[in-house]
């Protein structure tokens, strides 16, 4: 077996400890939950207050509960679910574990990767990474969009059913009755919000600007210089996609706190177009205000520039943010989630879903250290979800 390098078994470590989950005790009334699929998101989103007509405020008390459940990475549920959430997370321990031990291998193949990619006149096309970010959002949109159909059809009777206990508005629905998502019957589950149909002008919002910056102006030359650069080695291109992510994040949570915070008015033009729903499907991670689109590419942008990320890491953040970015507004909380697989370092859909229902906390997209450290987190007791769509005001 080769040597490891130290560098290489400090990551592997660190992403152990970042899978460990918390060991916070649950209070009693969680602890009286009947085992079976998790329910935790219903308590913590139930936890906090409808955003619409309330007076803006400083952060309310945290609900003993709602903190506890969202601490404890929403494991709730024993037997199936923590048994799930484990195997996922000792396969991508695994493979990481893999890939570290098989660097060189790895390097070889994003050499062969570089030296086709550098023979097709598609890569090396100035708006090849807006195209692709396009068709990766246009991916992972559909496929929730199909994952929301199978779940809540029932075209297909219970063959695929059980999506719907992943589900936290159902999770929310079985949590009032006291009864698990599978004892609820089929007509007593919440339909899905309307799908954004909206989307595919989104899309061209988005590329048109770039296309005439790409037609009338230089702004790709870093872009076009970047192709003159060897094979990067797979560590840096991991790196660097983690590391863009970490600075995406921290950018724009300062943004995303001050289109909430400022003013009604700043909200209600920035931002109020994202939080039509307080339910979200996947359709609604690109409901946008041109302001906020803005403000997301160039906080993409500042990242990787700042970086100076190597075209092959550029183009697969793209296809891992989009799908990032969706599976934030999806509505499931999945297993192998991020916020599942590395709970001490990850937020995720539980918390985006909570942010959404009440638009006072949980402002990071990715990672959890900026809420954690800033206090907006947890929030208002006495908390009933209002049957209508009422969406999060600041």
């Amino acid at each position: 077996m080769p040597a490891v390098a130290p560098s290489r078994m400090l990551l592997l470590a660190a992403l152990a400890l970042g899978a460990l989950p918390r060991t916070t005790a649950l209070p009693l009334a969680a602890r009286r939950l009947s085992p079976g699929p998790p329910r935790s998101f219903a308590a913590a989103g139930d936890a906090l207050g409808p955003a619409a007509g309330r007076p803006r405020t400083a952060l309310t008390t945290i609900s003993s509960d709602a903190e506890a459940m969202e601490s404890c990475g929403g494991a709730m549920a024993e037997g199936p679910v923590l048994g799930e959430r484990m195997a996922w997370r000792l396969a991508v321990l695994g493979m990481g574990g893999l890939a570290l031990l098989n660097a060189d291998a790895m390097d070889a193949q994003v050499a062969h990767l570089w030296e086709f990619l550098l023979t097709q006149a598609w890569f090396r096309d100035d708006m090849f990474e807006p195209y692709l970010a396009v068709a990766s959002f246009f991916t992972w949109l559909h496929g929730w969009l199909l994952v929301d159909y199978l779940a809540t059809s029932g075209v297909l009777g219970d063959r695929f059913g059980g999506l719907r206990r992943y589900r936290m508005q159902d999770q929310t629905a079985a949590q009032r009755k006291d009864v698990d998502v599978a004892d609820l019957a089929l007509e007593d589950l919440p339909a899905p919000n309307k799908w954004y149909a909206g989307w595919p002008f989104e899309l061209v919002v988005y590329l048109s600007p770039l296309f005439l910056i790409a037609t009338y102006t230089d702004a790709f030359a870093a872009r076009r210089a970047g192709l003159d650069l060897a094979a990067p080695e797979f560590s840096t291109v991991c790196g660097q996609i983690f590391a863009g992510l970490f600075l995406y994040d921290f950018f724009f949570w300062f943004g995303h706190v001050a289109m909430h915070k400022l003013s009604p008015e700043v909200y209600r033009f920035t931002h109020g177009k994202h939080h039509i729903n307080a339910e979200v499907r996947a359709s609604d991670t690109v409901r946008l205000t041109m302001f906020e689109e803005v403000v997301d590419v160039m906080c993409s942008i500042a990242a990787l520039r700042l970086l100076h990320a190597h075209p092959i890491s550029r183009s697969l953040y793209n296809i891992v943010i989009t799908f990032l970015l969706v599976e934030l507004h999806c509505g499931y909380d999945m297993p192998w989630s991020p916020q599942n697989l590395f709970p001490q370092v990850f937020s995720g859909s539980r918390r985006h879903h909570v942010h959404h229902r009440s638009g006072r906390v949980y402002f990071g997209k990715f990672f959890r250290w900026m809420d954690d450290l800033a206090g907006f987190v947890g929030g208002e007791k006495d908390y009933l979800r209002e049957t209508k769509a009422v969406g999060g005001k600041p």
